[in-house]
């Protein structure tokens, strides 16, 4: 893209606009440093609503944040960040007519500094999000409002993952019960609108929208993102015109997953400022996910069981869902690919689903580009724009060696045993983690190794985010109380485990007892690292980057996982990242590994192929896909002694040829090579 094509601005719609989170945070911390990124957006403005208060705007006070303007005068002003007097008066003009408090700052990624609009709608004006709503209604075909009868729920237990650890076909979650007053009538489930403005319940964070009694969680966060959509697109104009002098034209705008598509909305429906046209030259909805397929990969759409037992078994996860796809007729969209299954009535799906409305469309892999493909047809605006990988290594073997022996050290000072390999995983106890396969997959694997050498052995350190997060003094109580993390106990108890998770944590406690002092599992749920974080767990030595560099073997076997990003973290450093073949990067990766001139070696990654097999989908209930992954756990680890057995010289080789690698996988190549191409230049026709 040469200098005279580049964008003046670009606008990023997401709800990680003021702090990464996850995922999405991720892909903005390594696209928007780039080079390439650098040199195509003059300008980038993150945009999104903020639960601002007081616990919130804590976090205003660090050090890779500042404040340009705050409508609610409660934040301190960087004076060299100071908006001419146009701008802080439409700004303020806004705020009132809107009801919405308004912030405009910056914030540091990797030395960067990045323009950021907030809002939070709780007080917003309910005339203008009246107005939007109908607007969206008769120029998209979404009625916005018929999500407000949604009634209060009581949420019903999911059990899904109890159901997959337990191999019981019995448990059943419990459906979500609509809660009713003394005469029987729903209570409404959204936001109150008391004086014409809404009034949010209290919201502590943008992941914590299941903490209300007397609500609808799902349909409170449909509304905080709705609801901002209107007063955050009049700010932005406000910035475009008032304070930079950024016409539309100029413009592109990137719409994160379905949380940026109510922005975009907006963007189409108001496009002028004052005299000045500010409706985006290009609209990109960026795909980090397709949620239909998420909510069918996981089985919990418990209301529509019995149509996907006819064609993909809930029971199967991934084993069965992507077999149904791979299987299905060439052409059809989503209602032939899924007959019977009645999508339109998932709010997020219909938001994903907008994709279709957009200039260009991005997938972060290739399995979400196929979801994304099934809902808005083929067409040259659909793209794949992969993540980038970490760097955990620079090719040097003293620090990868070093690290490997203070893992090994903590092993032998907190579990009486000095192990041959370390595996690692970094992901939740949550069912599109598919916990149980780390279990599995290690146990085939440590009766692979002792059936050649009965004197191997081999730890597995399993760090996870729980939440919420535990505190310090939490950490140091479980310690001393019962030996947390090397021992847990129930949350309802006072410990640290809730249900499902102590049913991971039984079949953990059975496979540390049958391979005491040979191979064990370490379990830690807390992310984080050092003496005052891991109670009664001695960390010595021992750092957080070890768990990265240190490793021979990072596990991911995700039953979803749109691209899984840290699943490659330690690749750099020549670890064998064990990916499930379910995972966006596993796609990515045996494209690199294909063709005449291979980009890298596949030596440092092996894909578990656990929706390759012949069985008829609808057939994978619970027993069959635990017949498959039993066989797929045998493949793996069959291929994983093989190559483990080399010792250090095998180790040193594959840090050889992922150094070689990198290049390829860097979120420079990304930018450069997938991302800019995919959006295009400002002169071209979208």
């Amino acid at each position: 893209m040469s200098a005279q094509a580049r964008f003046k601005l670009a606008i990023h719609s997401t709800h990680e606009a003021a702090h990464k989170i996850a995922g999405i945070g991720a892909v903005l911390d390594g696209v928007l440093p780039t080079t390439s990124y650098q040199r195509a957006f003059e300008r980038t403005l993150l945009v999104g609503p903020y639960p601002l208060n007081p616990q919130s705007e804590a976090r205003f006070a660090k050090d890779d944040w500042r404040t340009a303007f705050d409508s609610g005068a409660r934040l301190p002003i960087d004076e060299a960040l100071a908006l001419p007097e146009a701008a802080r008066r439409a700004l303020h003009d806004l705020s009132a007519s809107h009801g919405c408090r308004l912030i405009v700052g910056q914030r540091s990624i990797h030395d960067v500094w990045v323009d950021t609009l907030l809002t939070c709608p709780n007080g917003a004006q309910m005339r203008p999000i009246r107005h939007f709503e109908g607007e969206v209604e008769y120029r998209f075909g979404v009625n916005i409002r018929d999500f407000a009868s949604w009634p209060a729920i009581r949420q019903g237990e999911s059990r899904v993952l109890e159901r997959v650890l337990l191999s019981d076909p019995r448990v059943q979650s419990a459906p979500d019960q609509p809660i009713t007053d003394a005469l029987h009538r729903e209570l409404p489930g959204g936001v109150a609108v008391i004086d014409e403005r809404a009034r949010f319940p209290k919201i502590a964070a943008l992941d914590a929208f299941q903490d209300f009694e007397r609500a609808n969680p799902y349909l409170i966060e449909l509304q905080f993102y709705l609801y901002a959509a209107p007063a955050l697109w009049a700010a932005t104009r406000a910035l475009m015109v008032e304070a930079w002098g950024i016409e539309g034209a100029a413009t592109a705008l990137f719409a994160h997953d379905w949380l940026g598509v109510p922005l975009f909305w907006a963007s189409q429906l108001e496009t002028r400022w004052g005299g000045v046209d500010c409706r985006p030259a290009r609209t990109i909805y960026f795909a980090h996910e397709a949620r239909y397929a998420r909510l069918l990969v996981e089985g919990v759409l418990w209301d529509q069981r019995s149509a996907l037992v006819a064609t993909c078994h809930p029971d199967g996860h991934d084993v069965s869902f992507y077999a149904h796809l791979a299987r299905r007729p060439i052409g059809g969209g989503l209602s032939a690919a899924l007959p019977g299954v009645a999508l339109d009535r998932i709010p997020y799906h219909l938001l994903n689903a907008q994709a279709g409305h957009f200039d260009r469309v991005l997938a972060v892999g290739d399995k979400v580009l196929e979801e994304t493909r099934l809902m808005i047809g083929d067409g040259d605006k659909l793209k794949l724009c992969p993540n980038g990988v970490p760097t955990s290594s620079d090719g040097a073997w003293a620090p990868v060696e070093a690290a490997g022996q203070r893992l090994r050290r903590l092993a032998e000072v907190n579990l009486g045993f000095r192990p041959d390999q370390i595996f690692t995983s970094v992901s939740r106890c949550e069912l599109s983690k598919a916990p149980w396969r780390n279990v599995a997959l290690f146990e085939a694997y440590a009766n692979r190794a002792t059936a050649e050498n009965p004197k191997a052995t081999g730890l597995l350190l399993w760090l996870l985010r729980p939440r919420p997060l535990p505190t310090d003094e939490e950490a140091r109580g479980w310690g001393a109380r019962y030996g947390w993390p090397l021992r847990h106990e129930l949350l309802d108890q006072g410990g640290d485990l809730r249900g499902d998770e102590w049913l991971l944590w039984q079949q953990i406690e059975a496979f540390n007892a049958r391979w005491a002092k040979r191979f064990q599992i370490l379990y830690i749920n807390q992310f984080g690292w050092g003496a005052d974080k891991l109670g009664a767990l001695d960390p010595l030595d021992s750092k957080f980057t070890d768990l990265r560099l240190g490793t021979d073997v990072e596990l991911a076997l995700s039953i979803y996982e749109p691209f899984g990003i840290s699943a490659l973290e330690p690749f750099s450093a020549g670890a064998i990242c064990v990916i499930s073949d379910a995972c966006g990067c596993a796609g990515h990766l045996k494209a690199l590994s294909s063709g005449a001139t291979p980009k890298i070696r596949p030596t440092g990654y092996l894909i578990a192929p656990f929706t390759q097999h012949n069985t008829p989908p609808q057939r994978v209930d619970l027993s069959v896909r635990a017949e498959i992954e039993q066989g797929v756990y045998a493949e793996v680890a069959e291929a994983l002694w093989a190559r483990l057995r080399q010792g250090e010289r095998g180790r040193q080789a594959r840090l050889a040829a992922a150094q070689a690698a990198m290049m390829h996988l860097s979120w420079e190549t990304v930018a450069r090579d997938y991302l800019l191409p995919g959006v295009g230049s400002p002169g071209l026709a979208s």
